[in-house]
């Protein structure tokens, strides 16, 4: 009740009662968004549908880092955890060339795509996380990861064919 009195006057402008309403609802929110099931995220092809061009592109080099960090090399075995950093480098390459391809200069094309899949990249840890600890398995039941997979695995070979 401090810092509301502080913010909002000796007493607060709309009383204790609000103030203890507004933190119940706000820790409410907190545990519910905390506690939401990992596939309360839309797919990569969902939100492509809405994003700029090079959207899938990058979190699809997320997802590839993402796994490779979550599993390591012992987890993926060794082809399929240097496979998933070549698929990962090949799609920001991309992506990083269609933002050049907008005006953007190289620097800022490859540390802007390299810091957003390092964003996803970690999502994805997380998610393998939260999986781990509920099913036992970070990737194997996860119907997201599964789609995304498939979808990156399409856009990958259109992009090798471009």
């Amino acid at each position: 009740a401090l810092l509301w009195r502080g913010i909002a006057g000796e007493r607060g402008e709309y009383g204790d009662e609000v103030m203890v309403g507004f933190l119940r609802a706000s820790v409410a929110t907190i545990v519910m968004l905390t506690a939401m099931p990992a596939a309360a995220i839309d797919t990569i092809e969902t939100q492509a549908e809405t994003a700029s061009a090079t959207f899938p592109l990058i979190r699809c080099a997320g997802l590839y880092l993402g796994i490779a960090q979550a599993l390591g090399s012992e987890g993926l075995g060794p082809d399929f955890f240097q496979a998933s950093q070549e698929n990962a480098a090949f799609l920001l390459a991309k992506a990083a060339d269609m933002r050049q391809d907008d005006g953007t200069n190289t620097y800022d094309a490859i540390t802007s795509v390299s810091r957003e899949a390092q964003g996803f990249s970690t999502d994805y840890v997380t998610r393998a996380a939260a999986n781990d600890a509920r099913t036992g398995t970070a990737f194997g039941d996860d119907a997201l990861v599964k789609a995304d997979l498939s979808y990156c695995k399409k856009l990958g070979e259109e992009m090798s064919q471009s």
